[in-house]
């Protein structure tokens, strides 16, 4: 449950990033966007699925053994 509110968190950050930042993944693809390079648009939305599987991955990981340590 903490992992998935977690990772949409992370999520809404970049879009927040996207609108009104001047640095970040977001602010990179809107200045991709703007220059037409769908490269570093493409890299970047790799990066972001990327970044926020790993960390989902990680907080599951974490959630089960704290699980695990707590039933015990």
């Amino acid at each position: 449950m903490i992992a998935g509110s977690a990772t949409l968190a992370m999520a809404g950050t970049i879009v927040a990033e996207f609108i009104a930042a001047n640095a970040g993944i977001g602010y990179s693809i809107r200045i991709a966007l703007y220059q037409s390079d769908l490269a570093k648009i493409l890299v970047a939305l790799f990066l972001i699925g990327i970044i926020i599987s790993i960390y989902q991955g990680i907080l599951e990981s974490l959630g089960e053994q704290i699980k695990t340590r707590w039933s015990a």
